[in-house]
């Protein structure tokens, strides 16, 4: 006898002893009394009719009758479970492929199987939600449960798992950007499906390519900076038709985070003073061209930082303060300074000479600066502001005076002061011209020597009394 024949004689003599080979655990040790018309089931799913239809199979007469009944159904016994899940790949893909349910598509076969209640039938449910969950593209699955994840999803279900909506998704299919399948119901409806490995692809994607935002709260950088660093092409924004689909964010994250390691790992430390990424801005300079440069010297690994440990943003990095300004300077086209630099060089508040700067007492070119208006001064201008005036606050602190009081004296002998801007209850960023400045100088070493004279003459009273 065949294996197959001996399993189906064992099963129906109802001798479970030892174990049944060829079919699950569970049939194989508590048999149903159903048994014998579950393998007439298995049996009956490879018989025809008259009318072409399957299932209705006249129980045999004889022996030779059931021997060629069975035979078709060896392939499901010798081989479980493959065996059997074969069978129902076969019976799914034989389907009519344009109903969109799995249910359907197996047909009366499935009801015939779900029909069989018994605990023991229940492994060869779960081959079939098994296979229809590998293999079936339709719409609905029915109420198996797979082991295993189901490898088509309706549109709805893809939508919800990538975050976005299910018309988006429909389109991205019905274009062609988004690999699935779509079909008509016979009630008008249209039905969408995507691969489940699709639906993954594009989650990766999504999380790949993300908006400015996240890019900006990554590199910890402001979004001035963040700007700045796109426009010098240090950072591009990928082209929306250059970006998988259904991808939202612009920038792609592994190609930035490439660069930040490229930098942190070029780092060499160094002596001297130091600047942090965050402060490269148009605070420090006016030039665009050189803060431009100035990037693509960092992220070309030309200019290497001093500090980029691991678990530091980007905008924490610290940089030589001389490269900084060595690569800020070397690129102008000419030798003028910003307010800041001057502010710098004369010690001088940078606020003080931008008011200078706006009232023309300090000659300036402006130029954009952010949204603002900044300042670049040629040497010569500076040369020349000097020769004209000197701030209150740096007489003050030459003769060891306070602003205050030399204001108050520069109004008692009608001294005039320019340039100043309020500041709360203050003002600040007082000038005094030189020219000015002399007439009171000279009132004052001859208010001190007419002091001194009388004091001597006090003393020599004082000696001829005694």
């Amino acid at each position: 006898m065949e294996l197959h024949e001996v399993t189906v004689a064992r099963l129906i003599a109802g001798d479970a002893s030892g174990g049944i080979k060829g079919v699950p655990g569970a049939l194989g040790s508590e048999l149903p009394v159903n048994v014998g018309r579950f393998v007439q089931f298995l049996a009956s799913g490879f018989q025809k009719n008259r009318t072409g239809k399957e299932g209705k199979t006249a129980t045999p007469k004889t022996v030779a009758e059931t021997v060629t009944l069975l035979k078709p159904v060896a392939p499901l016994l010798e081989n479980w479970p493959q065996g059997f899940k074969d069978h129902v790949e076969e019976r799914l893909a034989a389907g009519d492929q344009k109903l969109n349910s799995a249910p359907a598509r197996l047909g009366n076969w499935y009801q015939r199987l779900m029909s069989f209640k018994e605990p023991a039938y229940r492994p060869y449910k779960d081959c079939v939600a098994d296979v229809i969950a590998q293999n079936f593209d339709g719409t609905y699955s029915g109420t198996l449960s797979a082991s295993q994840p189901r490898q088509w999803l309706t549109a709805k279900e893809a939508a919800s798992e990538i975050g976005v909506s299910s018309q988006r998704l429909v389109e991205a299919v019905s274009s062609g950007q988004v690999f699935g399948k779509m079909s008509n119901s016979g009630l008008g409806h249209r039905h969408t499906i995507v691969s489940a490995s699709e639906v993954e692809e594009i989650k990766t994607n999504r999380s790949l390519f993300r908006d400015g935002r996240f890019v900006r709260d990554r590199l910890g950088v402001s979004r001035g900076q963040f700007e700045l660093l796109k426009g010098s092409g240090v950072i591009r924004e990928v082209l929306k038709q250059e970006r998988p689909p259904l991808v939202d964010g612009g920038f792609d994250v592994s190609a930035i985070d490439a660069s930040v390691e490229f930098i942190r790992n070029s780092a060499h430390e160094r002596d001297g003073d130091t600047i942090t990424f965050k402060n490269l801005s148009l605070r420090r300079t006016t030039d665009r061209a050189a803060l431009a440069r100035l990037f693509k010297s960092i992220f070309a690994g030309e200019i290497r930082a001093v500090v980029a440990e691991v678990g530091l943003l980007l905008a924490e990095f610290r940089f030589l303060e001389a490269d900084i300004k060595w690569e800020l300077r070397s690129g102008r086209h000419s030798l003028d300074w910003t307010a800041q630099d001057v502010a710098e060089i004369t010690g001088w508040k940078h606020q003080c000479v931008t008011q200078w700067c706006k009232l023309g007492l300090l000659e300036a070119r402006s130029v954009p600066h952010g949204r603002g208006v900044g300042f670049l001064i040629s040497p010569a201008s500076l040369a020349k502001f000097q020769g004209e005036y000197v701030p209150v606050a740096t007489l003050a602190k030459s003769s060891a005076s306070s602003s205050r009081k030399l204001l108050a004296e520069f109004a008692d002998r009608g001294i005039g002061t320019y340039g100043a801007e309020s500041d709360g209850m203050t003002s600040r960023g007082h000038l005094v011209r030189l020219s000015e400045l002399r007439l009171w100088s000279r009132d004052r070493d001859c208010l001190e020597l007419g002091a001194l004279k009388n004091a001597d003459s006090e003393r020599l009273l004082l000696t001829s009394s005694a």
